[in-house]
């Protein structure tokens, strides 16, 4: 079992432990032991999806503090980190979800990345709305909630952004309250 700790903003003591369920053995910061360097600043989310962990780090002290941590799942190695910023500054990554081999995360800068989980690169980024949160797939579609962040004022904070993943693009959004965060899909396809 692999646990993600956040750690304190402004600190970059995130980290990711493993407890081994036949030994009952737990040991802490296995990413640092491990890749002989710590995870970062401010870590949201820790994902599987095949054979590999998605680790998203938001980084707000600087441009190369934002980043996708991408994990081998069977020896926490590290093997690739995808840079979350440009010439502007951070996107602030905040949650990753996958559909049909491609990993999806959500951004402060508000727009959505598209990452092929084979390859490792980044194939899009699309502008949906405000300071991007959790994510959701349902069929063929993305739906993501738009927050109330001071990274990305005066955008939308009130809604769901619903994104036809087949064509990559925006369909509309979804009026919900004030500072949604998390969306959540049931087997059924309700939200």
């Amino acid at each position: 079992v692999y646990m993600l700790c956040e750690g304190t903003m402004y600190s970059e003591n995130s980290a990711i432990s493993y407890y081994d369920i036949a030994t009952g053995k737990t040991v802490k910061d296995y990413f640092k032991q491990v890749n002989g360097y710590g995870l970062g600043e401010t870590a949201n989310d820790l994902k599987r999806y095949g054979s590999k962990m998605y680790c998203v780090v938001s980084g707000v002290q600087g441009k190369n503090k934002s980043y996708l941590e991408i994990i081998d799942v069977a020896t926490g190695k590290s093997l690739k980190r995808i840079p979350f910023y440009d010439a502007s500054g951070p996107f602030m990554p905040r949650f990753v979800n996958f559909h049909k081999n491609k990993a999806y995360v959500s951004s402060y800068d508000g727009k959505i990345t598209k990452i092929d989980t084979t390859t490792l690169k980044i194939e899009g980024r699309l502008p949906v709305g405000g300071a991007l949160e959790g994510l959701a797939v349902v069929g063929n579609k993305l739906y993501v909630t738009n927050s109330s962040h001071s990274a990305h004022p005066g955008g939308a904070n009130n809604t769901v952004s619903v994104v036809d993943l087949k064509l990559f693009s925006k369909m509309y959004d979804i009026p919900v309250s004030f500072n949604p965060v998390r969306v959540n899909a049931t087997e059924n396809g309700d939200l």
